[in-house]
């Protein structure tokens, strides 16, 4: 193999590695708001099902990190108050649960 071929060949594979790198899902480090409700709340749950015990009653506004775990319709999250992740030392103010995917907006 001529090493202009050889070239070729290791910058189609860095490109096709940087590709599949890039294409890595939104959600590892998406922020989502909870969409409003009729209750006015969405339930933050302890485990993945609606008879879990409540961790906290979410509002319209209210932020939530996507976590990697999802159980069904159920997904793993951080929650923090609207715009308390956003305040000084904030971030680390958050609170883990499971909500349902359809009481959360798009992320991005």
């Amino acid at each position: 193999m001529s090493m202009t071929a050889r070239a070729r060949l290791i910058a189609i594979t860095l490109l096709a590695a940087g590709s599949a790198i890039g294409a890595a899902p939104a959600r590892a480090t998406a922020f989502c708001e909870v969409i409003e409700t009729t209750d006015g709340f969405v339930a933050l749950r302890e485990a993945p099902e609606a008879g879990a015990t409540l961790v906290e009653r979410m509002q319209a506004g209210d932020e939530v990190m996507l976590l990697p775990e999802k159980s069904g319709a159920w997904v793993h999250v951080r929650f923090w108050r609207a715009g308390e992740r956003l305040e000084e030392g904030g971030f680390e103010r958050y609170r883990v649960g499971w909500v349902n995917e359809r009481l959360i907006d798009l992320c991005g």
